[in-house]
């Protein structure tokens, strides 16, 4: 009950739909059209808005296990479209990954944190903030230059600064021998390293055993199971292993004081989640430091 040329757009749609989730064919309906169209133009317009500086930061805290002291931040991106309103990771890092431009992204984010930390470095440099980076960034030749020289821009200390790896791609070959020698580049000029997500995706004991890392991120799923006997045995042998081969332990995801209790007990460094704090806007991260009486 439609016109011949919607009926061939609303197959394209399905056929797209299709496509994107590695099925062998799907339906329109509208719900799907809705998404998907709204996939699409966050995809033509993903680059004007890095380019327009749509985009905003919010940080949660990580804190020391032993003292319960913030000791830095992960820093997180979210986007103010001018279209689409304001948009978290999951609606816009598939456009950045789909268009190509997760180097663009990786540098921009990186720079715009570096910014608001020169703005009061006495306070802010006391911190250590970490920022997401895909595996295709970390691998390309001119990385670790582009970080050094960003960092210098705005003269900050090294040792506040910290690049994750995250679990997006496998990176095999000449491009991983590259990620590799970048890394150890910044690791030696202060920047600690950390390995996110242990335990799931493409992040495994393979990376343990070539990366030159500071810290190894324990995946939520597995904080989250370490109340029960078999996952806190699982969870207290990673932190073991990291810890032998001289690698610190942060766990995320933590969103209970049981879960707290366990990990604690397993010997983890560094506790990251909701039970503490949620992702926040700059003006109430400042106000959390203020109260945190000192930093690292």
């Amino acid at each position: 009950q439609v016109s011949f040329d919607d009926a061939i757009s609303r197959a394209k749609q399905a056929y797209l739909l299709a496509k994107n989730e590695n099925v062998p064919y799907a339906e329109w309906n509208v719900s799907g059209g809705k998404a998907l169209e709204k996939k699409i133009k966050i995809e033509n317009n993903i680059e004007k808005e890095i380019d327009n500086n749509r985009f905003f930061l919010e940080y949660q805290p990580v804190l020391d296990a032993k003292t319960k002291k913030i000791i830095g931040a992960e820093v997180l991106s979210r986007l103010n479209s001018e279209s689409e309103g304001v948009l978290t990771p999951g609606s816009f890092l598939s456009a950045v990954d789909s268009v190509g431009i997760n180097d663009k992204f990786d540098y921009y984010i990186f720079e715009k944190n570096c910014k608001w930390i020169s703005n009061d470095k006495k306070q802010r440099e006391q911190y250590t903030y970490t920022i997401n980076f895909s595996r295709s960034t970390l691998c390309e030749p001119q990385f670790a230059e582009k970080i050094i020289a960003i960092a210098q821009k705005y003269d900050l200390n090294f040792s506040c600064l910290a690049v994750e790896i995250l679990e997006d791609k496998n990176i095999t070959g000449e491009a991983r021998k590259q990620m590799i020698d970048n890394l150890s580049v910044l690791k030696a000029k202060g920047i600690s390293i950390l390995l996110d997500d242990f335990g799931s995706g493409y992040t495994t004991f393979g990376d343990l055993q070539n990366l030159d890392i500071s810290v190894v991120k324990i995946d939520k799923t597995i904080t989250q199971n370490s109340v029960t006997d078999t996952g806190f045995i699982i969870l207290k042998n990673i932190i073991r292993t990291a810890g032998d081969i001289g690698f610190k332990t942060l766990c995320e995801g933590i969103e209970t004081k049981e879960q707290e209790e366990a990990v604690i007990k397993a010997g983890c460094d560094f506790l990251q989640g909701f039970y503490y704090y949620r992702p926040m806007p700059v003006a109430q991260l400042e106000k959390v430091f203020n109260e945190n009486s000192g930093g690292v």
